[in-house]
């Protein structure tokens, strides 16, 4: 009897071939270094992991298959030396932990089919180079090879989804918060999408109001010159409001918003444009009395209309 691999090849009386045990390979000694960059990436360090980029010194021993093809792991992660810390990363600890919960499950299943196996040590790291070599030369003949090698395939999308993409932030300026003496010059950061009310620093554990934060660093720019799609973006990130170039352009047509001059932009097929500037300060104050004037006329409204109507 000869099965069919979910790849489509021909696989004998294995139930997964062999290019596809060996791109699982492959992948679990990603994993296990991606793994290790996790520790630097929660501690804001910034690391290489590229397996292409690693020298020789770097390079340790991995194992020959059947096929008599050397896999060649990395010895050690590595930190770059960092010119600024990265931003703190929530998504760190939950992937962590998925993985290992994951891998943990893989070796629970090598185990029950091979007793004679110990266990790994207890990191992600350990466990997937300990995966390794069974994965290539025997988890093919068991029932869920499928399964695991597609798992396997997923945790290294996860891990360098999560490493190659940073999620949004905003930065919100230096703590500045007074330690023994001296200003705290760490950089805060708030992840755009989920905005705390107080932002923490990493370093000293200070807290700032985010709301008085962005504020701050907003009047700092209210004499700059920008474009309606420049405004538009700045104030969208550091706001959260959605004032539009279309709304912005509305302004100006109506007389509330003066334009402050042009500024020469160049296009992509080498063209160019005057496109008219505006002071930004122009246009938060008028945002701010557009706003103030929507809830007068909502609050006379409420007050005209009679109870029951």
């Amino acid at each position: 009897m000869t099965n069919t691999c979910d790849c489509s090849r021909a696989c004998g009386d294995a139930f997964a071939c062999t290019e596809c045990a060996r791109t699982a390979g492959h992948n679990l000694a990603q994993i296990a270094q991606l793994a290790d960059c996790l520790d630097g990436k929660r501690a804001r360090q910034r690391t290489s992991w590229n397996v292409t980029n690693l020298d020789t010194s770097r390079r340790g021993t991995g194992w020959r298959t059947d096929s008599g093809q050397r896999f060649t792991i990395p010895r050690a992660h590595q930190p770059f030396a960092p010119s600024a810390a990265l931003a703190y990363d929530s998504r760190v600890t939950a992937t962590q932990d998925r993985v290992k919960n994951a891998l943990v499950g893989m070796a629970r299943l090598v185990i029950e089919a091979d007793r004679s196996i110990a266990w790994p040590a207890d990191n992600s790291h350990a466990i997937a180079l300990w995966l390794m070599p069974y994965v290539i030369r025997k988890a093919r003949f068991q029932e869920w090879a499928s399964e695991m090698f597609t798992e396997v395939h997923g945790i290294r999308e996860e891990l360098l989804a999560l490493l190659d993409n940073p999620p949004p932030t905003i930065y919100l300026g230096r703590c500045d918060a007074e330690i023994d003496g001296t200003p705290c010059p760490e950089s805060l950061y708030v992840e755009r999408d989920h905005v705390p009310e107080v932002a923490l620093c990493p370093k000293c554990g200070t807290g700032h109001n985010v709301k008085d934060r962005r504020e701050l660093l907003l009047a700092g720019v209210d004499d700059y010159l920008g474009t309606a799609r420049e405004i538009s973006a700045l104030l969208r990130q550091m706001e959260g409001g959605r004032v539009s170039t279309k709304a912005i352009a509305g302004y100006v047509r109506r007389g509330r918003l003066e334009s402050a001059g042009d500024r020469v932009e160049f296009r992509a097929n080498g063209a160019t444009a005057k496109v008219p500037v505006y002071r930004i300060g122009a246009v938060r104050e008028l945002v701010a009395k557009l706003d103030d004037e929507r809830r007068e006329r909502r609050a006379l409204r409420k007050v005209n209309t009679p109870r029951g109507a």
